[in-house]
Parts: structure tokens; sequence; C-alpha cells
């Protein structure tokens, strides 16, 4: 399974992808979506960094997935600009899919991809089916979004800092590829912000991209022995860059559970403690309905391994610090 992250709005943030890209993962982008911009500029100067062994191109978006024959030129002229790119490094293995998250037929998708393949005929590249929930094409490779089944995968609409990472990588050991994304990679705070794209502020910053990296190792086992206990791996991004507990691992206990701090320990020694317990109530109706503690650092910098988890002089929970638990979204 080959590991890459899902820039997809990175032409947005180009000189973060340069910095931190991590050695020997691929890429995603959106080739040239409105508010984004370029992606393939960005691409081209990845690529030339010799470090980034495939990519894989969406050369259309359309918000509302209702793609037609009146897109077959916008294909066509992103087909040619990826042409040029693949002429250029053909070392790295280019998978392009025309059309990202359509409805379509297998019959009216064939004919984008029709396009892509007259566009390419004779180029080292694999055409991309990427339906915006499930459905398998013969002949071509069959990329399912935060979905299970198909030959690769991409988180791209679900935040793999919100999911069961470790029974994903599970299910597609033996995929083609495995694209990891998060609702900053599209500039997005939150997965449900409705900001358009071209005011959206709140791009990917190294930490988030080494989270990622850290998501890719194995998590070890893991085990709560307190019900209705949540570990979350990044608490939620209340401004544009993250600062403070933004970004943080919070763990929320129930009202019965209520020590004063949390500590992580690891080998016996403890190796990061929480912030002093405060509510955590219950949306919309406010009612409290447990704790919550936030830890100082990024979940991978505390540890990409199993620890436990104590408190009150309790052991509470097996965790590991890079990843969510227990309950997912």
């Amino acid at each position: 399974m080959k590991l890459g992250i899902d820039y997809l709005g990175g032409a947005r943030y180009a000189s973060t992808i340069l910095r931190n890209h991590p050695s020997g993962w691929g890429a995603g982008i959106f080739s040239n979506v409105d508010g984004f911009g370029d992606g393939l500029k960005v691409i081209a100067k990845l690529l030339a960094k010799g470090s980034c062994p495939f990519v894989r191109i969406q050369l259309m978006w359309k918000d509302a997935h209702n793609f037609n024959a009146g897109d077959y030129g916008f294909v066509k002229k992103e087909a040619k600009r990826v042409r040029a790119l693949i002429v250029k490094f053909p070392h790295v293995q280019f998978y392009v899919s025309p059309v990202c998250e359509h409805r379509l037929s297998e019959k009216d998708w064939q004919k984008f991809g029709d396009i892509v393949r007259n566009e390419l005929n004779g180029l080292n590249y694999v055409l991309v089916n990427s339906p915006i929930k499930t459905g398998k094409f013969k002949g071509v490779l069959n990329e399912y979004h935060h979905q299970k089944g198909g030959d690769a995968f991409s988180y791209d609409g679900a935040n793999a800092f919100d999911s069961d990472v470790q029974s994903d990588k599970e299910a597609y050991a033996n995929s083609v590829y495995f694209m990891f994304w998060n609702s900053q990679f599209n500039g997005k705070k939150k997965l449900d912000e409705k900001t358009p794209r071209a005011k959206r502020k709140a791009w990917p910053v190294k930490e988030q991209i080494e989270s990622c990296v850290a998501l890719a190792k194995p998590k070890g086992k893991t085990e709560s022995y307190v019900k209705g206990l949540l570990v979350k791996s990044h608490s939620d991004q209340h401004t544009d860059k993250p600062s403070g507990k933004d970004q943080k691992p919070v763990y929320i206990t129930p009202i019965k559970t209520a020590p004063e701090r949390l500590e992580l320990r690891l080998k016996g020694q403890v190796i990061s403690t929480s912030s002093v317990k405060q509510a955590y109530n219950e949306k919309p109706s406010g009612k409290q309905v447990g704790w919550r503690y936030y830890f100082p650092k990024w979940g991978y910098q505390i540890a990409q391994q199993a620890c436990e988890l104590w408190g009150g002089g309790k052991l509470i929970a097996k965790v590991s610090p890079a990843y969510r638990d227990f309950i997912y979204r």
C-alpha cells in the first residue's frame, strides 16, 4: 500500500507542501478549481524535488457533482496540461481522475474517460474512477472516498483525524494507494465550514502533515476501562492557524470519572500531563455530560505508540496519542 496526502487545495499553500511533504509519499491535488487555483504548478515543483513517487490528479470538481457533456472541454484542457507533466517526469507514477466525486453511470463516465485516454495516449498513467460514494467500473482503478471496498482510498470529505484510521488501513492493506486528508488541506478549520474557497485561510501547518505521517504508523493495542471515554488526537481548531489548545489532544471522560488532571505514562514514566478538568457540555442543551482535559503538545509529539492514561491514581485506558479512539464521527 502506497501512502499519500490529498492536498487538493494545495495551490493555496505551495510553500508549506514544498517544505514539509514527507519523502517517499505521494500527493493528490485538484488540477484547477476556482478559489484554489492551479494545482499543477505546485505538483511540478514538488516532483522536481525528486522525493514524491506518485501523484493523483483530479481534473475537475463541481460542488453539485452534476458533471455532463458541457464539461468535456474543461476536462480535455486539463488533461492536455497533465500530459506535459507526465512527459517531463517519466519516473513518477501518475493517477488521473477526470471528475471528482461524480454520480455518473458507467456509460456516461466512460465518455470522460475516453477524453483522458485520447489526450494521454501512449503515456504511462493510470485512469481513476472517483465516484461520490461507491461503484466499480471495469478497466480502471476505482478510488473510494471514506468508503470501504475500492481499489484505492482517500479520506477526501472525511477528516482522517476523526476516523478509525487503523481499521481503514487494515481494510485497504492491499490497496494501490491510501491518501490522508483533513479539512485544513482544503482550507477549512472544520469539516462543515461553509466559507467560500476564495476566502478560506485555515491552510495546513507542518504539524498537521506530520500528524498524517504518524497515523500511518501502527496504533498499538488500545483499550478503555471507562465506559464513554472519548480520545481525540486533535481538538477543534478555532483560529486560522492552530494556537493554544487548537488541534492538541483532548480526552473527554464521563461525569463520574473526574480526576483533577490526567497523565500519559510510558513504561511507568509520566510523559505528559493534561490541563485541569473543564466541564464538557452537550449541544444544544448545554447540559454537562462529562469532563474534558487538554494536553499541551500535538498527539504524535507526545508519543507514537500506545501508552497508559492515568487519573486519580487509577489506570483509565491504554491509548495512542496520535490516534482518535473509542468513539468516532
